[in-house]
């Protein structure tokens, strides 16, 4: 497995961010948190943290949660991951990686229980536990394993930016936009081929799969399947 360093700011912070490293910044927050558009920018490659509660402006397309207080609660982690993972697969926001749960070692527990009770049978977790120092850290990324493997532990808490290491596979592993279906009409067979209808089954480009028949001029949709 390989790995590598991610730095994370908040917005007050991100001049201090080494500038060849992959950072972490934040969507959601009080202006001196979260990113602005020139930040984003700067580190087209980011990833990004929602720590807005439900109630808030919430970003269902950023790549992880940030569980811990003041932050995104218990019971709402599960249902975000379900949105955050519809959002990835259908490519909403290109660039958008598989969702996480930022959450402190001592908690770990607790938020994976969360999400199996909310229905979530598998996540990542970014897992702070500051002072282990980095080949703690680094054993812990690349031992992960099970439902809810470990794809990255933040290890350093510094005075301008935070140190983590993280799963290189997961990093680049992002969303793209999906490609645009082709719509290919169907060509209607000449009337005298047939002495009879006939039917076929298939995807239309609605997205639905259906039964259709043709009377010897066209083809007739008749029951969505």
């Amino acid at each position: 497995m390989q790995t590598q360093l991610v730095y994370d700011a908040i917005h007050g912070d991100v001049s201090s961010l080494p500038t060849s490293y992959i950072a972490a910044g934040y969507v959601t927050g009080s202006p001196d948190i979260v990113w602005d558009d020139r930040d984003w920018a700067a580190h087209p490659r980011a990833i990004r943290i929602d720590q807005s509660p439900i109630p808030g402006l919430w970003d269902g397309t950023a790549d992880a949660d940030d569980y811990e207080n003041g932050a995104v609660i218990l019971g709402e982690l599960a249902g975000r991951a379900k949105s955050r993972m519809t959002a990835f697969k259908k490519g909403v926001r290109p660039g958008q990686r598989e969702p996480l749960v930022y959450v402190s070692y001592d908690n770990v527990t607790a938020v994976v229980n969360a999400l199996v009770a909310g229905g979530v049978e598998s996540l990542g977790l970014w897992v702070a536990r500051w002072g282990i120092g980095y080949t703690s850290a680094l054993a812990m990324v690349t031992g992960a394993s099970g439902p809810f493997p470990i794809k990255g532990v933040q290890y350093a808490n510094g005075a301008l930016y935070d140190v983590s290491v993280f799963n290189t596979e997961w990093i680049g592993n992002v969303a793209t936009t999906p490609p645009t279906p082709v719509q290919t009409a169907i060509t209607a067979i000449p009337p005298g081929y047939w002495e009879f209808p006939v039917m076929l089954i298939g995807k239309g480009i609605d997205g639905n799969v259906w039964s259709t028949t043709y009377n010897g001029k066209e083809w007739t949709p008749t029951v969505k399947l």
